[in-house]
C-alpha cells in the first residue's frame, strides 16, 4: 500500500497583499459611515435631552404662572456662566447639561480667571471660578429661561414669563459654545468655525452636520440649520426677513467660507 502526501499550499506574497489591500479599502469605506452613524445616533439622543428640558420647563412654567425662574433665589450676579449656572445648579442628572456629541470636557484652568467659551463645537463651556458650572446648551437671552432678565432688562425681553404666541418659532435652549447669547438680526456669523461669537452667536456651530438642536417655547425639539438661525423669532422685534436671510436678498459672498456650501433660508 503506497503512502500518498499532499503538499499544502500557503498564501504567496501577492496574494497576501491583495487581502491586505481590500481590508484597508473596506476599513476607509466603512470607517466614514460608522462615523457618520455614530454622529446621527448622538444627534437623537441631544434631542432627547432637550426634550426633557421641555418637560422640566413645562412643569416650572406650570407651577410658577408661567415663570421659568425665580430671581429672588437667583445667585447668578457671582458667576460668570450667567443665565444657564441658575439651572446647573438645580439639575440632578448632570448629563443632561452636555450633548452626546460633545467630547471634551476641559477642568478647571488657572489663569484665566473667569468664563471659559468653547473653542469649538465639541467641547464645553464652563466657569473657572466654579468649574461645576459646565455646559453644552445655552439660552436664548431674550428668553424667560434667563434669570438675569430680572437684573438687567433688555429692551426686547418680552417679560419673565413664557411666551405664547408664534411660540414654535422662539428658541428657548439650543446647542451652544456658550451658557447664553442675545441674538442680533443685523449681525453676522464667525468668520471661522472656530472662532465663537460669546455675545450674540455661540449657537452658531457645526455641531450636529450643518445644524444645531433647539428646543422651542412650545417645548417642541428640532434640527435647526446654521443659516436658518437667522430665520427664528429671538424675540418680538427680531427681523426675520434681515439681510442674512433669503427673504432678505442674502447672497453666498456675504457668508464666512465655512457656512458657503450649507442650505440657504
Amino acid at each position: 500500500m503506497g503512502h500518498h502526501s499532499e503538499r499544502r499550499r500557503g498564501f504567496t506574497l501577492v496574494e497576501l497583499l491583495v487581502v491586505i489591500a481590500i481590508i484597508v479599502l473596506l476599513m476607509a469605506i466603512l470607517i466614514p459611515v460608522l462615523g457618520q452613524a455614530r454622529g446621527k445616533a448622538r444627534a437623537v439622543q441631544c434631542m432627547a435631552q432637550l426634550h426633557n428640558w421641555g418637560l422640566y420647563f413645562d412643569t416650572l412654567a406650570s407651577t410658577y404662572n408661567g415663570q421659568l425662574v425665580d430671581a429672588a433665589q437667583s445667585d447668578l450676579p457671582y458667576c460668570c456662566t450667567q443665565g444657564f449656572a441658575y439651572f446647573i445648579d438645580r439639575t440632578k442628572d448632570k448629563r443632561e447639561l452636555f450633548c452626546p456629541a460633545v467630547i471634551r470636557r476641559t477642568g478647571a484652568v488657572s489663569p484665566p480667571r473667569g468664563p471659559v467659551v468653547a473653542p469649538d463645537a465639541f467641547t464645553v463651556w464652563y466657569c473657572s471660578v466654579h468649574p461645576w458650572r459646565a455646559g453644552s446648551y445655552g439660552v436664548n437671552g431674550y428668553s424667560p429661561a434667563n434669570p438675569l432678565n430680572t437684573f438687567e432688562p433688555r429692551p426686547q425681553q418680552p417679560g419673565l414669563r413664557v411666551w405664547t404666541k408664534g411660540a414654535s418659532r422662539q428658541p428657548i435652549l439650543l446647542d451652544s459654545a456658550w451658557a447664553l447669547g442675545y441674538p442680533s438680526d443685523y449681525t453676522g456669523p464667525p468668520m471661522q468655525m472656530d472662532r465663537v461669537d460669546m455675545e450674540t452667536w455661540p449657537f452658531c456651530i457645526n455641531r450636529h452636520s450643518g445644524s444645531v438642536n433647539s428646543l422651542f417655547m412650545d417645548w417642541s425639539v428640532r434640527r435647526v440649520g446654521l443659516k436658518e438661525l437667522w430665520t427664528l423669532k429671538w424675540h418680538e422685534a427680531f427681523n426675520t426677513a434681515n439681510r442674512w436671510t433669503v427673504a432678505g436678498h442674502a447672497n453666498q459672498s456675504q457668508w464666512p467660507m465655512w457656512m458657503r456650501g450649507l442650505a440657504d433660508y
